[in-house]
């Protein structure tokens, strides 16, 4: 029977130690396996949700405009305070106004 040494293995060679560039990664149990099991499974979930979010998100409505259809030759005139004044180009008569609520200068 051989005898172990505390510093070695059995043929009196040195054990190999983390310090001399031993590749062996060390063991999880218990506690440090849950915690990562819960971590890998809460970024897969993260992943997930988003990812199901996108796609479901319904696509983007167009802008809201007004029906009207304005004629070539129609002059458009900024008088300032978000409002521009569309004008007949024939006789010269406002056909109407555009102003977009935000209160700012063009």
């Amino acid at each position: 029977m051989s005898q172990h040494d505390s510093r070695g293995t059995a043929d009196g060679r040195a054990a190999a130690s983390p310090a001399q560039g031993s590749k062996v990664a060390p063991r999880l149990t218990g506690v440090s396996l849950l915690r990562r099991s819960s971590t890998v499974l809460m970024a897969v979930l993260v992943v997930l949700a988003t990812v199901g979010f996108v796609v479901t998100a319904s696509p983007a409505k167009p802008a809201g405009a007004t029906t009207t259809v304005f004629q070539s030759g129609q002059v458009f005139a900024s008088v300032g305070f978000s409002t521009v004044n569309v004008y007949d180009s024939q006789s010269g008569s406002l056909v109407t106004s555009l102003t977009d609520s935000t209160g700012e200068p063009y």
